[in-house]
Parts: structure tokens; C-alpha cells; sequence
């Protein structure tokens, strides 16, 4: 059993080594992950796997179709009977479905300033995928996904940019070319990375109206825990 001292010792040596404490800490935290995961019992590695995602997201397997790099390719989607076969897939926690590329607004922030927000579409999977964690109002819900419902979330950076305080943003409408779409929640997270600023609407939405690329060209895969990535990485490409 390694003790907890040498762990962080192990953990300290890295974070001298590196200069950002975001990454600093996600890597310190990483690091001292896998060390205890190898000499951990199952039933605790399991558990722990659920919040690797705190920790780097190493669980989570990005899946999407690249079609737009090669001329003449058709572009192609994933349908739900390939993500419904996905998510039987021994190893796979959650799926959660993405319109890869997003559509920027310009929207009227305080102080009469204009800031380019920058959406991308995802269903009522995603926070959980992702461990978001709510700053206000509520999470886009899968009413909100089937209903087709003019809702967004909004990244903390963005509220902030926006109204100044994200509690503000909650209930406000936002103008996204002809559509009006209402702020319903206020969302961060150690993954959000750049999506902190951005804005987030429903798969459905976004597929109504052609934005982006209008369809599924993108999957979050959540593995169980960390010793599932590899196994899931091979079965993909088949399924």
C-alpha cells in the first residue's frame, strides 16, 4: 500500500514542475487518482470513476464525424439506433448528443457593449456527462430536449459578460436572429474549458433551424471509470 505522504510527494513534484493552477491542479489531482486507483479495491474504484471527470475527464471519449475535411464525403450524422447501440456497449456510463458545430449571436451586454456569444446544441445528458454544476436557475431537462422548447443555458462567463452578476441572466430573453429563446440556467465546470463563454440550446432546436451543422455529428461517451476507456475505444468504430 503506497502511503499517503508519497502521494503527495508524487503529486507536489508536478505541480513544481508546471506553471497554470487549473492545470496544476488537474494534474496533481490526476495524478494522485491513478496511483490510488491501482491499489484500490473494485468496488471503490468503481464509485471513484464516476467523478474522474473532475480530475481531467479521462473518462470521457469524445465520438464525431469529420467528414468536412475530406471533398466530395457525404456528411454524415449518428442516428439514434447507433447511439441506443452505443450506450449497450459494457463500460459505457452515459452518452450525451452534440451538434458539433455551433452558430455565434451578437447580444447586447450592460453597458450598451455587443459580445459575440458562440452556441452549440446538447441534450439533457450533457450536464450530468460533463458534471456541471449549476450556478442558477435549472439544468436544460429532457422536456426541454423532446418539446423542441426555445430554452438555453448559459456558461458563467457568458452571464457574467452579459448581465454581470449570472444570477441576472436567469428569465432574461435573448434575440438569436429571428428566434427568441429564454435563459433558464447558468452552468460551469473544471470541462467546460472555452464553453464557459458560450451559450448552450437543445440538439432539437438547433436541428430545426439548420444551425450549425443541424445534425448529431458529435457524442460525449462517459465511461464507467478509467479502465473502461480502452475496451470502449476499441468497440466504437464497429458499432
Amino acid at each position: 500500500m503506497i502511503a499517503m505522504s508519497d502521494l503527495f510527494r508524487v503529486s507536489l513534484r508536478q505541480v513544481v514542475r508546471q506553471r497554470g493552477f487549473g492545470v496544476i491542479l488537474s494534474i496533481a489531482l490526476g495524478i494522485m487518482a491513478f496511483i490510488a486507483l491501482s491499489v484500490l479495491g473494485q468496488e471503490i474504484r468503481y464509485k471513484v470513476g464516476q467523478d474522474m471527470v473532475l480530475m481531467g475527464g479521462v473518462n470521457i471519449i469524445r465520438v464525431y464525424m469529420d467528414d468536412a475535411q475530406y471533398p466530395g464525403q457525404p456528411r454524415r450524422d449518428f442516428s439514434p439506433r447507433t447511439v441506443e447501440a452505443l450506450r449497450k456497449i459494457p463500460g459505457v456510463g452515459m452518452i450525451s448528443e452534440n451538434v458539433r458545430q455551433g452558430i455565434t449571436f451578437s447580444l447586447r451586454a450592460s453597458g450598451e457593449r455587443t459580445l459575440g456569444v458562440h452556441f452549440i446544441g446538447v441534450d439533457q445528458y450533457f450536464a450530468e456527462t460533463y458534471s456541471l454544476e449549476l450556478v442558477a436557475g435549472r439544468m436544460m431537462s429532457e422536456e426541454d430536449v423532446r418539446g423542441h422548447r426555445r430554452i438555453c443555458m448559459l456558461g458563467r462567463e457568458a452571464a457574467t459578460n452579459l448581465y454581470g452578476d449570472p444570477a441576472q441572466a436567469v428569465g432574461k430573453l435573448l434575440f438569436l436572429g429571428k428566434d427568441v429563446v429564454e435563459v433558464v440556467g447558468v452552468v460551469t465546470g473544471v470541462m467546460l474549458g472555452e464553453w464557459n463563454q458560450g451559450g448552450f440550446l437543445p440538439t432539437t432546436v438547433m436541428e430545426d433551424r439548420n444551425w450549425g451543422s443541424g445534425k448529431i455529428t458529435r457524442l460525449f461517451v462517459r465511461a464507467i471509470g478509467w479502465e473502461d476507456v480502452a475496451p470502449v475505444v476499441r468497440q466504437i468504430p464497429s458499432v
